[in-house]
């Protein structure tokens, strides 16, 4: 079999949508930002779920590949786990501060899980969608009514999108950190998008993974849960990002090939 060009397959990707970000983020520390946030690959080496202090747990369906949802206690919305211990509600206040550069940000922690090698440990994240405000462990299952094409239709503010601007995704790699529950993303969205907001207010992060497997073979969610955290721990001041944002189809030349034969 032919191996799959990766380069070809992006810049068919980037020549559709040129205003587009997408971030590799597959080797250790590298980062970018897509619409203001920061994106960053990480190891914090924790041991386990157990420890991991997940708000939110996303599985697919049956034989999907794809799975998307956001923190809530209601079991069986889109994709979320049923685990209230590990999908909750969670407030401004618990959203931990950290400086990057001279801006502050708010972090949140990504834990994937995927099968280690033969290309089944990527998976892509295709959407963010952060909502400040509007009330706690809802049932929302449908989107474009309230806040435009694309977006849940949670009666919170929408404080920050991943694809607000383009179509945008990051590409991510399980087999860089030591399994599930050890932390492998941060996200850090500026904090000036929660201003008027006050610390008790919710806070609802829905996401959506492995939207690309058609184009990017391997890069479907294909085992067990990705969650999202509140990091614990972090230093009060972080070194700002190294630059892995494609957003030009004449850098594709540049891109690294991967392939299965």
């Amino acid at each position: 079999m032919l191996a799959f060009n990766w380069a070809i397959a992006l810049g068919l990707l980037l020549t559709a949508n040129t205003n587009a970000a997408i971030l590799d983020l597959t080797t250790a520390n590298s980062s970018g930002t897509i619409n203001g946030a920061i994106y960053q690959q990480t190891d914090p080496s924790s041991t386990g779920t157990g420890v991991f202090n997940a708000f939110v747990q996303l599985s697919p369906s049956g034989n999907n590949d794809t799975a998307h949802g956001y923190n809530t206690t209601v079991n069986n919305i889109l994709n979320n786990g049923s685990s209230s211990q590990h999908n909750h509600a969670i407030t401004l206040a618990e959203v931990p501060l950290v400086v990057v550069g001279n801006a502050l940000y708010r972090a949140f922690l990504l834990d994937i899980n995927e099968s280690a090698g033969g290309t089944n440990e990527f998976i892509s994240l295709d959407e963010v969608q952060v909502f400040a405000g509007g009330g706690a462990n809802l049932s929302v299952t449908t989107f474009g009514t309230v806040h435009g094409a694309g977006v849940l239709d949670h009666p919170g503010t929408l404080v920050y999108r991943m694809d607000a601007v383009a179509d945008s995704f990051v590409m991510l790699n399980y087999d860089l950190n030591t399994g599930s529950g050890s932390g492998d993303m941060f996200l850090y969205v500026p904090n000036i998008n929660f201003a008027g907001f006050l610390p008790s207010d919710q806070v609802v992060l829905y996401s959506a993974f492995g939207g690309q497997e058609a184009n990017l073979p391997g890069y479907g969610a294909t085992a067990g849960f990705e969650e999202w955290g509140i990091p614990s721990g972090l230093p009060n001041s972080i070194p700002e990002p190294t630059t892995w944002t494609i957003a030009a189809v004449g850098l594709v030349a540049a891109w690294r090939f991967r392939g299965r034969t």
